[in-house]
């Protein structure tokens, strides 16, 4: 062979390199590749975009609304605050004003007038002190003036009108108090002043009358930014200055802002400045209370929105599968359709995806017309192969490959493939029969032998299985020398047969075996029963054969392998049935086939005492045959009722005799005989192992849960 040039070994590594840079560049537009599935998916995300864009848009008109409806209700608490503090405070000095016109100024000194004064101070809630135009007191006043009052008593002389003071205090750390100060004419003229003196406390009273939210709280402030009364903290911060921030909010326009509290949290104050007075009433909104609504508000927005995009995910998903699904059935019609396997149109709700299928199976349908002839005649073949469990196979000796039909490896019991040499169908081989087949290949290999061969062997399925195979095979093809190159032949399942011959060999034994033992009985109740009464005797003999008999017909009829117990109590008590008297009460069994022939000549035994003696001997009497089983052991419990009066006899009957003798003998079970007042009640107990098919259980059809009467 010529040894390649150095140009040729260039192009072959050129196209080596390009084969893989090729690769390289399809596996990363594979990785650029999704599924239509999911552009679909993308698309309706895409669309649900201005959906949520627009939920989130009402949900901030929402959350706006709900902070205007909680200013207006803020602000609604502060303006009734500040109208019942009007009210009050101006009905006092109103009050007050209708006390000064009611003084004799003309007629009675200051004395007088200072008393009447102070006995309205009970009336008026507060202490009343006349003073002069000054604003000092006369001497006798009870009184003082409070220095921070002068500018109150000031602007009444001057504007001869009642005027109203911020928050007093008379000393540091004496109490606080309110002051209201009218004049009193005379000719016109300021003769005295009038002070009445309220305690703030008169205030906050007003304060409470105005039910708030839970954690909010008012304040009143006077002109001088100073806190009068607190509805939750009064005594902790009345006569302090509010914060800075709150001053310069105040002093603007506006009746809504935010702010720290004297605690530092933050709070929304809603503020009512009342003209009148100079004063302003404020309600104290914590920011955690407030946003608390808005907070769950926007929780629930954000669930619902939520939902809404996993429900629109959820929608997207199915409707992109639904489109995606057809398109996917059309990529593996197109792989089937180059692989030559038929294609079938799927019916499709996208019109164009359904003509595409049509036309790739009209394609394939074309296709297929052109390989009928072909593949009818191999068919045909491969369904004879099948339908008679043979398959063909073809050894080439040299490399030790192994074909053969389709389905060749199933009479192994192997997938198609599992069996490529011949080396491993000889592994699958029964390990007893390989030197039978080592032993025909050997000879078929021989250039001097036959060139074919014919052998019987077993192999062993992965499940467990033992099968029986009959391979044969011929030399087809030989080296000049007459070396065989090729060997081709069958090989065919023959376990059925096989399995049917085994059978018949058992069975013939069985037979055999069962007929020297229905002798050995016949004989054995022969000598049994009694001759001393020849009529008598010739019924006993034929009751006995025939319930043996009756024994012997179910066990044919089970192939020698046992019996299901209703059945054979049926049998071996048939001419006994009349009429439904005899009732079966137990689960469905199944009796080893040694018990079943002394079982029917027990149960016989009993039908026939309990028909000559007992409870069937009476057209009222009922016999109840029930069983159970208890752990190892089976009882059996035989109970006559309604016949006649029954008692222990003085010496045992024969019929009874032969049940004790059989259960006890024949069967290794105990008998326990009671003379009821109604009938005899019998119990026999033996062991399940000797008396029921080990490892068998009867099918559910046999299966009785309640008495069932024997029936003709």
């Amino acid at each position: 062979m010529l040894e390649k040039g150095p140009s040729a070994r260039m192009a072959v590594l050129t196209s080596s390199l390009f084969s893989h840079k090729r690769k390289a560049i399809g596996d990363r537009e594979r990785k650029r590749q999704w599924p239509l599935a999911a552009h679909l998916t993308l698309l309706c995300l895409v669309l649900l975009l201005p959906v949520l864009l627009l939920s989130g848009g009402l949900g901030r008109l929402y959350l706006s609304t709900e902070r205007h409806a909680l200013r207006q209700e803020a602000l609604s608490r502060a303006r009734n605050i500040m109208t019942l503090v009007e009210r009050d405070v101006e009905g006092q000095a109103a009050a007050l004003q209708v006390l000064a016109a009611s003084l004799p100024v003309e007629t009675a000194g200051f004395p007088r007038l200072a008393a009447l004064a102070r006995q309205a101070g009970t009336v008026l809630g507060g202490e009343v002190t006349l003073h002069q135009p000054e604003g000092a007191p006369a001497a006798g006043a009870v009184a003082p003036q409070p220095p921070a009052a002068s500018r109150s008593f000031a602007e009444a002389r001057r504007n001869r009108a009642p005027t109203i003071s911020g928050l007093l205090q008379q000393a540091p750390g004496g109490p606080f108090s309110i002051a209201i100060t009218v004049p009193v004419l005379r000719d016109e003229e300021v003769a005295y002043l009038l002070s009445l003196s309220l305690d703030p406390q008169r205030l906050l009273t007003r304060l409470h009358e105005v039910s708030l939210p839970r954690g909010w709280a008012a304040l009143l402030v006077d002109g001088q930014r100073h806190i009068m009364v607190h509805s939750a903290r009064q005594q902790e911060i009345q006569g302090r200055l509010i914060s800075e921030q709150a001053q310069e909010a105040s002093s603007l326009t506006a009746n809504f802002w935010s702010a720290r509290s004297s605690a530092g949290e933050p709070v929304l104050v809603a503020s009512a400045l009342s003209s009148a007075l100079g004063w302003r009433a404020g309600v104290l909104v914590p920011t955690r209370i407030a946003e608390a609504p808005l907070r769950q508000s926007l929780l629930l927005l954000g669930l619902g929105a939520g939902v809404l995009v996993a429900l629109a995910i959820g929608l997207a998903v199915v409707f992109a599968r639904r489109v995606a699904r057809p398109v996917q059935h059309l990529a593996r019609a197109a792989r089937q359709l180059g692989q030559g396997e038929p294609v079938q149109p799927a019916p499709a709700s996208i019109q164009e995806v359904s003509a595409v299928g049509a036309a790739m199976a009209e394609a394939s349908t074309a296709l297929r017309q052109r390989e009928q002839a072909l593949a009818e005649s191999e068919s045909r073949l491969a369904r004879a192969l099948e339908a008679a469990r043979v398959g063909t196979w073809e050894w080439e000796v040299a490399s030790g490959r192994l074909t053969g039909s389709a389905g060749r490896e199933a009479l192994y019991g192997l997938p198609a493939g599992a069996l490529p040499t011949h080396a491993a169908m000889e592994e699958v081989i029964h390990p007893e029969d390989r030197p039978l087949l080592h032993q025909a290949v050997a000879e078929v290999l021989d250039p001097a032998g036959p060139g074919h061969y014919d052998v019987l062997f077993r192999v062993c399925w992965p499940d467990g299985q033992v099968r029986w195979l009959h391979r044969q095979g011929a030399v087809v093809e030989r080296h000049p020398d007459g070396t065989p190159l090729r060997v081709s032949g069958a090989v065919m399942d023959v376990t059925e047969a096989q399995q049917a011959a085994a059978r018949e060999r058992q069975l013939a034994r069985e037979v055999d075996h069962r007929t020297r033992n229905v002798l050995s009985v016949v004989q054995s109740v022969l000598h049994m029963s009694r001759a001393d009464d020849p009529p008598r005797f010739i019924e006993a003999v034929k009751g006995r054969v025939t319930a043996l008999a009756r024994a012997h017909t179910l066990l044919a009829n089970g192939q020698w392998l046992g019996t299901e117990f209703h059945s054979l109590a049926r049998e071996a008590m048939g001419p006994y049935q009349a009429g439904g008297r005899i009732l079966l009460q137990g689960p469905a069994l199944i009796v080893a086939p040694h018990a079943v022939q002394p079982l029917a000549l027990l149960l016989h035994e009993l039908a026939t005492n309990a028909a000559h003696h007992g409870a069937l001997s009476d057209e009222q009497g009922q016999v109840r045959l029930s069983w159970v089983r208890q752990q190892e052991s089976l009882l059996l419990c035989w109970r006559e009722q309604g016949g006649p009066p029954t008692r222990q006899p003085a010496r045992q009957g024969f019929g009874l005799k032969v049940v004790e003798n059989t259960a006890r003998r024949q069967l290794g079970g105990t008998v326990e005989l009671r003379w009821e007042a109604d009938g005899l009640d019998c119990r026999l107990r033996f062991e399940t192992a000797r008396l029921l098919q080990q490892g068998d259980t009867a099918t559910p059809s046999l299966m009785r849960p309640g008495p069932v009467p024997l029936r003709a």
